[in-house]
């Protein structure tokens, strides 16, 4: 089988797996890539490392997501990618507390005719 036809039976795999949207096009765009890559080789874990290590600058997110399709492909094939990315657990950004003054300061302001305005003053105040 050709890899043409490889990637054309994987297709609808992916297509069943993936809602239509950025998940199912950035898989078909990765999927794609490696395509090009290959030629007319047949896929083995060897090549797909070596395309793998293409993307060693990325971010870790970005090379994790590369891995992850090219894994369920080579997975689908009957081959182990026995590749792991580890993705750092990134903090929220930092919320200066004169932000959080001017966030209750609008709610104090903030018209309701709920009355639950200082209920929710005092929950966004309260300490964790």
């Amino acid at each position: 089988m050709t890899n043409t036809e490889l990637f054309r039976l994987f297709e609808g795999e992916i297509v069943l797996r993936y809602r239509p949207g950025k998940g199912l096009y950035e898989t078909r765009r990765i999927l794609k890539h490696f395509h090009t890559y290959l030629g007319e080789y047949p896929p083995t874990a060897e090549q797909a490392k070596a395309f793998l290590g293409q993307f060693a600058s990325r971010k870790p997110a970005t090379l994790a997501r590369y891995v992850s399709v090219i894994r369920e492909f080579m997975t689908w094939r009957g081959e182990n990618l026995d590749v792991k990315v580890k993705i750092p657990k990134i903090l929220p950004d930092y919320v200066k507390a004169g932000d959080i003054d001017k966030l209750v300061e609008a709610m104090r302001n903030k018209r309701s005719h709920k009355r639950s305005t200082s209920r929710d003053i005092l929950l966004e105040c309260a300490p964790p």
